[in-house]
């Protein structure tokens, strides 16, 4: 597929030469900002007392470093890894590692169809509906955790007793969090989002090339859908095929689609894994130096 994407692009690497350092630096910069307020959303998923509680710099690390593998492995193996990672990093168990990624993907698809519907509705110029959608997917967003618990209930009663069906009973039955903490993690995802809709924006303008936020959004949104069905490193080819699409769907021809796509997705992993990798190298240097 990536083949293909390059042969229709016509692409010639000297348009990689072009890619403004500054702006690719503010990219990174947005980057960060999306681990740490994923590592937070993270912590609050967690729902442990204070006396079992991770510090907060420990969920961003955990954050980075699961961000670093879930990208470089092809799509879910980096999920599959959450567990022992959180083990090691936060003290987690796998039962409660998997409560915490679960949520954080329920979470992100509840945003991606959002952005999905709204950035389609904003290009298309029906701006009060695609604030409608929003409106409509804040109350969604805020309980998002029953709807979680309502899936596990339903996958649940599909199996027969056995060890992965008292798994699936220890997650839905773990306590709701208070209206409170619903407002934290809703905050959470929306700033999370909301810096990873800006790196976008800063990709864009890094190759020379701004877009519109409707058109961040659907290209967010269709690297990620198609991504989702990967299997390849990163999503690679697939998830360039999602937003050149999402870009077609912009009015913008198939050439300079595929071309924006195939500039735009590579410099944001590339970003993502500066980044993560970041991040962990100053988290585990200052961990090394703290026991000296």
């Amino acid at each position: 597929m990536l083949s293909i994407l390059l042969s229709l692009a016509d692409l010639d690497w000297r348009d990689f030469s072009r890619i403004d350092i500054a702006g690719f630096a503010l990219v990174v910069v947005f980057h960060v900002l999306v681990l740490v307020t994923r590592g937070w959303l993270m912590g609050q998923l967690s729902q442990k007392g204070e006396d079992g509680s991770a510090r907060p710099l420990a969920w961003v690390h955990l954050a980075a470093r699961h961000q670093f593998i879930f990208t470089v492995l092809p799509t879910g193996l980096g999920d599959l890894l959450f567990p022992a990672l959180a083990k090691r990093l936060v003290g987690r168990t796998a039962t409660e590692a998997f409560s915490v990624i679960a949520q954080v993907r329920s979470r992100d698809l509840i945003v991606l169809i959002t952005l999905a519907l709204g950035g389609s509705l904003i290009i298309t110029g029906i701006e009060w509906a695609a604030a409608a959608v929003a409106f409509l997917a804040l109350p969604v967003l805020f309980y998002a955790d029953k709807f979680f618990r309502l899936a596990l209930h339903l996958v649940r009663k599909s199996l027969a007793d056995g060890k992965l069906a008292s798994f699936l009973e220890a997650i839905a039955s773990s306590e709701p969090p208070d209206s409170f903490s619903r407002f934290r993690l809703t905050v959470a995802s929306i700033l999370d989002w909301f810096f990873v809709i800006c790196s976008v924006l800063a990709t864009f303008e890094a190759i020379g090339e701004p877009v519109p936020v409707g058109v961040a959004m659907l290209f967010l949104a269709g690297i990620n859908l198609f991504g989702a069905l990967a299997i390849s490193i990163g999503g690679l080819g697939v998830s360039e095929t999602g937003g050149a699409a999402a870009l077609v769907l912009a009015d913008r021809t198939v050439k300079n689609a595929t071309a924006l796509s195939l500039l735009a997705r590579p410099l944001l992993l590339v970003s993502m894994l500066s980044a993560s990798l970041m991040i962990d190298l100053i988290l585990t240097s200052a961990k090394l130096f703290g026991r000296r």
